[in-house]
């Protein structure tokens, strides 16, 4: 019987470990009508957006995440909201920037960049007259580790 309790108690132990290890912070913005959850190894940047479009995260080994909404005044379709990443990624680090298999519709793209130093990520969702954008960079020996990432980063709209 005391053999039985403390294997119980020990399951207990592993499974409350376990939850520890997985637990996720939650980032909503009410202004544009999502919430984002991601892993609790990621913090809160300290020089984020002050205009409420969104956050950045930062982890481990240079890995930064932007979450942002925008208003489409320009009424952009997700093609050309991804043209627009591509260029302004290119200005960012001033060298050509190589798109890797992107996939785009009219629901938005998901695309990744690479340089010979960054590697990024970017999923965007077109909600009507907004969007939501995420971008997972860092350097391109981190890739594999953003790849994961972005797997752990879970979004829901209509906050």
């Amino acid at each position: 019987m005391k053999k039985r309790i403390f294997f119980l108690m020990f399951g207990f132990v592993l499974m409350a470990a376990g939850l520890s290890a997985q637990q996720a912070k939650t980032y909503c913005n009410n202004r544009f009508g999502f919430c984002v959850n991601y892993p609790d190894m990621l913090k809160p940047a300290s020089d984020g957006p002050a205009n409420g479009d969104g956050i950045i995260l930062e982890g481990e080994e240079g890995i930064k995440v932007s979450i942002s909404g925008s208003f489409n005044v320009m009424g952009w379709t997700p093609q050309r909201i991804y043209e627009f990443a591509l260029e302004d990624l290119t200005a960012d680090l001033g060298t050509e920037v190589k798109p890797v298999g992107p996939r785009i519709d009219t629901d938005g793209f998901e695309a990744r960049f690479s340089t010979d130093e960054v590697y990024q990520y970017a999923r965007m969702w077109s909600l009507g007259d907004t969007y939501l954008i995420i971008n997972i960079s860092g350097p391109k020996a981190a890739s594999e580790k953003i790849e994961t990432l972005k797997d752990r980063i879970a979004t829901s709209f209509g906050s």
